[in-house]
């Protein structure tokens, strides 16, 4: 993960990724996983999920949640805005009323 910007209708809060953070994705299926990292030290909390996931065209990527460390969004559905633009993947999606907003840089 390159960035990641959460809009919530009172504030936004703009993440300094400090940690690993991964998302794998194959023909059908995606996982993703992180750990947060406080002054160079990795912490407890670990944050990881994934599931199916279905891309219409080039634009349309939705994520359909099958495991997640946070329960509350098994089973959810999330569809993203997509685009790619040279070795990063832009994606920006609501999940209720809140918006999402990660920036992934592809490694080999």
């Amino acid at each position: 993960m390159a960035s990641r910007k959460v809009i919530y209708p009172d504030t936004t809060i703009n993440y300094t990724i400090l940690g690993p953070s991964y998302k794998i994705l194959n023909k059908t299926h995606f996982a993703f996983g992180r750990q947060t990292v406080i002054s160079g030290e990795p912490q407890d909390d670990v944050f990881a999920g994934g599931g199916r996931y279905l891309l219409q065209g080039d634009t349309l990527y939705t994520e359909i949640i099958e495991y997640h460390s946070n329960q509350a969004i098994v089973g959810m559905s999330i569809a993203f805005k997509c685009r790619v633009e040279g070795n990063l993947w832009y994606h920006t999606g609501d999940i209720g009323n809140t918006k999402l907003e990660e920036v992934w840089r592809k490694v080999y």
